[in-house]
């Protein structure tokens, strides 16, 4: 049976010749969503939409479109695993080999002035970072790819190894997996710090950090960037003890 590639990405650089390579060199199949599978169908390719795999349409204006167990039970099933095998049979799911996924832009949209908060609650994935997860977990049967830049080497490794990817390359894609989702979701959590929680003053009232933390001008240092400094040197949950802290007056060193 051919194997099967799950492409999905908002980020549509060099994808057309990586797929066109799947396809030709290796035999792939694709299962695709939304602009990517168009994209790929008027290059010419050929692909079934998730759509079509999951037998459920994309709804909620595009929300729901890849949380299906037709696609997670394919991604996470264990290929060794005698159990998830009569799961996948009993429920005509074929196991995915490659997931080929990237987030929608969120850190571009909130940078573009003017932009509203349902305009930047729109960009916040939910699929793509539920499909990079499920196969960072369970690389140890297939591979999954966030970066164009990777696709090069991904197809050098089927050209050397006789259509198969080393478990090393595998590991250092999931970790790259990741790394993506931990980077996408500290954006997301910083911007509706700033929303949700006035963290705008904390721009002019971090004394502390200075005294603690000397080499940081706070005063010069724009929002984003000083959310991240926070993050980094207390943590998520600091960041939140530091906002209370300072709505009740009480700040510490």
């Amino acid at each position: 049976m051919a194997r099967l590639a799950l492409l999905s990405v908002s980020n549509k650089t060099g994808l057309v010749e990586f797929a066109r390579s799947l396809q030709e060199e290796f035999n792939f199949e694709f299962i695709s969503s939304g602009g990517t599978a168009k994209v790929l169908q008027n290059a010419g390719l050929t692909v079934t939409k998730v759509a079509d795999y999951t037998g459920s349409p994309e709804i909620l204006g595009g929300r729901v479109k890849t949380l299906h167990p037709r696609i997670h039970g394919g991604i996470l099933a264990r290929r060794d695993n005698s159990q998830d095998i009569t799961d996948l049979q009993d429920n005509q799911i074929r196991p995915i080999d490659l997931v080929v996924v990237n987030l929608y832009p969120f850190t571009e949209t909130i940078a573009q002035e003017g932009v509203t908060l349902p305009e930047a609650i729109e960009q916040i994935d939910i699929g793509g970072p539920a499909m990079l997860r499920a196969s960072a977990k369970n690389f140890t049967y297939l591979t999954v790819l966030c970066d164009p830049l990777q696709y090069t080497e991904y197809l050098q490794q089927l050209r050397q190894n006789h259509g198969e990817v080393s478990l090393q390359f595998r590991q250092q894609a999931a970790l790259k997996g990741f790394l993506h989702t931990s980077e996408y979701d500290q954006a997301i959590s910083s911007y509706l710090s700033i929303k949700f929680l006035s963290i705008k003053k904390l721009s002019s009232n971090l004394a502390f950090l200075e005294h603690k933390y000397n080499h940081y001008d706070t005063e010069k240092i724009p929002i984003k960037t000083l959310l991240g400094i926070i993050q980094e040197l207390l943590g998520a949950d600091g960041l939140l003890q530091l906002y209370y802290r300072e709505r009740n007056s009480v700040i510490t060193i």
